[in-house]
């Protein structure tokens, strides 16, 4: 398979994805990737290049996806403390990817993919946490999801996982998840 085969094949599931949930086209792309080095399919292709491709297309989604949402967004506690470890983290860790081997980062993309599936699949419903609590692991969790964000461009499961815990309503978590 070409290499332009297989990034235009991964953008159209990984678009779709993010069309349908508002996020998740890195993690889509990045396991299908994934799945095609590991059988060969990918040709001349790295993950390397592949993370700079989505990477690309990233930054023109998700600037259409806010202009056209911008309005349904809110500005709160929960998303500028997230936002304020997530930024500055996600920015050393794109600095940090051209010296980075790149066995480790497979290996960590992979755990990272795996255990947010995982995560996901054996969670139990829970209540939305107190306000405190949410405010508490924001930062952390911004840092958490910078360092994804920064070598995969996929910070989202980590995100997903604090933002999930904040409410019930599903308005809620796509306006914050806009602003993210």
């Amino acid at each position: 398979m070409t290499p332009i085969l297989v990034i235009c094949t991964l953008c159209v599931f990984a678009y779709f994805a993010k069309g349908v949930t508002g996020a998740a086209s890195a993690i889509v792309f990045n396991a299908g990737l994934l799945t095609a080095l590991a059988f060969g399919l990918a040709g001349g292709l790295t993950l390397l290049d592949g993370l700079y491709w989505i990477a690309i297309a990233d930054v023109f989604s998700s600037a259409a996806l806010g202009a056209l949402l911008w309005k349904h967004v809110k500005l709160e506690k929960l998303t500028v403390l997230l936002l304020a470890g997530m930024v500055p983290v996600t920015v050393l860790f794109v600095l940090l990817l051209p010296t980075l081997n790149l066995h480790w980062l497979s290996l960590v993309l992979a755990l990272a993919v795996i255990g947010g599936g995982v995560y996901l699949a054996g969670r139990r419903d829970l209540p939305p946490a107190s306000t405190k609590a949410l405010n508490l692991w924001a930062f952390p969790a911004g840092a958490m999801a910078g360092v994804l964000g920064g070598l995969f461009g996929m910070g989202g499961p980590v995100v997903f996982i604090l933002l999930s815990r904040a409410s019930d309503d599903p308005t809620e978590f796509r306006g914050r998840t806009i602003l993210i």
